[in-house]
């Protein structure tokens, strides 16, 4: 679950529901300098978090009484969401399924240093402190992608590309999903991928109005571009106890938030 408090009110969007977001952008991903996204990075970028599908629609509660984020949940339940995620897709689309597998395991390791942040990290060491179920789970995933890897056959160059895109698609899905930006403010995205084996560019996305950003070069195939966002809008109050939370979730319906690029 994404929450997002925008003072009035909790916005809570499903991890689906940020997923099919950055489908959309994955479908229509595609102008001067960037390349379209192959099928299977769209079907990726749509169901990267299907396996979060069933956690969010019984809400969790902090110890505060807000709703509980993904940010926030527990290992074990973290680890079977995530494995659930590419095995969800691995056996429909062997290379959707590797680049899924990809991303839950690089969410572990700093998304590899392909994250579309202030440039890219070297590769992040294991913390020795790490939760072992952690390190093992990376390991587990690490081995799926070495199985698929010998079944697809893709070039190196193209895997690391396309987990590229499929990381900014997440993290750009994630900024329309939580950003309280000001009009008038900017967030850079930096080292954006163009063309597989070609050098990255940047985005700039500027904040015109609650639900309309400027994006600076424009990379996709529509302009503009209008984009739903499913979410619920709950009462911002501090809830009881999870069973008031999930009473307040059932009753309330969810809308759809229109995000404009442009």
């Amino acid at each position: 679950m994404l929450v997002r408090d925008s003072g009035s009110s909790w916005q809570l969007v499903e991890q689906v529901d940020h997923a099919a977001l950055a489908g959309h952008l994955a479908a229509v991903w595609g102008a001067g300098p960037f390349a379209s996204a192959s099928p299977s990075l769209i079907r990726a970028a749509y169901r990267h978090d299907d396996g979060w599908a069933l956690w969010d629609r019984h809400p969790l509660l902090n110890v505060d009484g807000s709703p509980l984020s993904f940010l926030q949940v527990p290992v074990p339940p973290l680890l079977r969401a995530y494995q659930a995620c590419a095995d969800a897709v691995a056996d429909e689309d062997p290379h959707a399924g590797l680049l899924v597998s990809l991303h839950i395991s690089g969410l572990r390791r700093g998304r590899y240093g392909h994250g579309p942040g202030a440039g890219r990290q070297a590769l992040p060491a294991v913390d020795a402190n790490e939760d072992p179920r952690i390190t093992r789970f990376v390991a587990d995933e690490e081995g799926r992608q070495a199985t698929l890897r010998k079944i697809l056959r893709l070039p190196r160059e193209q895997e690391a590309h396309e987990y590229a895109l499929l990381q900014l698609f997440d993290i750009l899905s994630l900024h329309l999903c939580l950003s309280d930006l000001d009009v008038g403010q900017e967030r850079v995205f930096d080292r954006v991928a163009t063309v597989a084996g070609a050098a990255d560019t940047s985005l700039d996305l500027i904040q015109h109005g609650p639900c309309r950003i400027r994006v600076e070069p424009w990379p996709f195939g529509q302009r503009p571009l209008r984009l739903p966002l499913r979410c619920r809008q709950l009462p911002c109050e501090r809830f009881t106890d999870v069973e008031a939370l999930r009473a307040a979730w059932a009753r309330t319906a969810p809308e759809v938030v229109p995000i404009e690029l442009t």
